[in-house]
């Protein structure tokens, strides 16, 4: 009814009756003004990202799960051929007791017929099976990411300050562009396809053992299908503008760096084992000289700038046997492996 005085409003805010909610960000400290624009920006940025996330995981989540309810109606059918039907073997069983009978000669027992699994029917559940655990781990991953996504923008909201939900924001997001999460969000839908194209190869197999004609059409749909997919692929790789693309068409380029990187060390590891083996023959033999091989060592040296320092240290040691063209004496070899322990004692030092 009255207005009350200030001393009673301090007292009630200090009771925390009217005081402003602590999760609400405090807009009185002095690096509000600079954070807040940049948080705007940021959220609307990070909410259009997550967004797509969900819609992308969705669709999968509700397509996961209606091709693994028909991959288990298949699997279901399809396992009881890895075990002996019961209902068979009595069949055969009274077959043979009823011919002996009929013949008047009971001379040998009737008994139980061996089973033996096919190989058709084993390749047919392993490719379903294996069909049915992508789809699931495509599901699995999806719920995941769907976890991953909601926690990157609740995290930094929990925080009251300008400043400090700025900076949390950032820290995530910097993690996230080091993990290469978008690339993870990329090629999760690659499960569900490879999903996909096992369950088409078991159906083909399957239908095959069952009628030749009706699998002949099914495996014109299946070519014609893997053509059109394979063109899809490979068209974005060729023209940049392409929109048409697949899962697979972002992953084989990374796919050939890789092997690219893979082979190039192999290669240069190699090139350097054989090099270390003829500069030993010069130990026996000081005449003979060993020619340098700069671009094994050369890439060697850019592999163990990512890896951990015991490597670093062996590159270098191969960088100074490297700068002769026989191999060290005996007393080239004490000091360096003096300089070695010296230079492990000071790294271990520094870190």
């Amino acid at each position: 009814m009255f207005p009350k005085k200030e001393g009673e409003r301090n007292a009630t805010q200090d009771n925390g009756t009217s005081a402003i909610p602590s999760d609400l960000p405090d807009l009185t400290e002095p690096s509000s003004r600079i954070w807040e624009p940049y948080l705007k920006l940021a959220e609307k940025y990070d909410k259009d990202l997550v967004e797509s996330w969900r819609d992308d995981m969705e669709s999968l989540l509700i397509f996961a799960a209606l091709f693994s309810a028909s991959v288990t109606a298949f699997v279901i059918e399809s396992y009881q051929a890895l075990q002996q039907d019961t209902g068979q073997a009595t069949l055969a069983v009274l077959l043979r007791i009823s011919e002996q009978l009929a013949n008047g000669t009971i001379s040998t027992p009737a008994v139980q017929p061996i089973f033996q699994q096919q190989s058709g029917d084993i390749a047919v559940n392993v490719l379903w099976f294996l069909s049915l655990g992508f789809s699931l781990a495509c599901a699995l991953a999806a719920v995941m990411v769907r976890q991953w996504a909601r926690r990157y923008l609740r995290t930094p909201r929990s925080l009251s300050s300008i400043s400090d939900q700025a900076r949390m924001r950032q820290y995530l997001f910097a993690n996230m562009e080091w993990w290469k999460m978008d690339l993870v969000v990329e090629t999760i839908p690659i499960l569900l396809h490879v999903s996909l194209i096992l369950f088409m190869i078991g159906l083909l197999l399957f239908v095959h053992f069952v009628n030749f004609q009706v699998a002949l059409s099914l495996l014109c749909f299946s070519v014609i299908g893997g053509v059109v997919y394979i063109f899809l692929t490979i068209t974005p790789l060729i023209s940049v503008g392409c929109p048409y693309r697949t899962p697979f068409s972002g992953l084989l380029p990374l796919s050939a760096k890789l092997f690219t990187a893979i082979l190039t060390v192999a290669l240069a590891c190699l090139a350097m084992s054989i090099w270390l083996f003829l500069s030993l023959i010069t130990i026996i033999c000081p005449s003979m000289q060993v020619s340098k091989c700069s671009w094994a060592l050369q890439n060697l040296q850019i592999l163990g700038q990512t890896f951990s320092p015991w490597f670093k240290h062996f590159v270098s040691f191969l960088q100074l046997l490297h700068r002769k063209n026989i191999y060290p004496s005996y007393w080239d070899l004490k000091q360096l492996k003096t300089w070695v322990g010296q230079s492990l004692k000071i790294s271990s030092f520094t870190s």
